[in-house]
């Protein structure tokens, strides 16, 4: 019994029991400052939005709906500029590997916040409300594909 109040004492005074593990220092959950390997800013920016770590309101309105609307303008503005197919289909290319990046992190995302047992009603409303809206923006998009024979 002594040996256990003395073991107890130990750990709760910050002292480490010969039966632990020793445990490594966590990441932070958001890192957006420079990552391991000297990665910049941006490249962890891409790196947690697609791993789905971000807020959901972030990936949602900002990767998601804001970067559409640039995207779509950039595009539409492109149009207007040039009528060289090479540059129009670099352009198309461009929008895929957003569309891609970006669907692929808000479902994460939302998945995170719908299925997992300790997020609050609310949360779990907005990831359900996400993953259709994902399910719904990857119907359009490839309905739009098929439509003008862009495969």
């Amino acid at each position: 019994m002594a040996s256990l109040l003395s073991t107890a004492r130990r750990l709760i005074e910050g002292g480490k029991s010969p039966h632990r593990r020793q445990q490594l220092p966590r990441r932070p959950h958001h890192s957006m400052a420079r990552g391991e390997g000297g990665d910049n800013m941006i490249a962890s920016y891409i790196r947690t939005h697609w791993r789905g770590e971000q807020s959901l309101m972030r990936t949602t309105f900002v990767n998601g709906i804001a970067a559409y609307l640039v995207v779509i303008i950039a595009l539409v503005a492109l149009g207007e500029l040039t009528t060289s197919s090479i540059v129009l289909y670099f352009g198309l290319g461009v929008f895929f590997v957003w569309w891609v990046w970006a669907c692929v992190g808000v479902f994460r995302c939302a998945a995170r916040a719908a299925f997992h047992r300790h997020s609050t009603l609310q949360r779990r409303i907005g990831g359900v409300a996400a993953l259709i809206g994902v399910l719904l923006v990857s119907i359009f998009t490839l309905n739009d594909v098929i439509r003008l024979h862009l495969y």
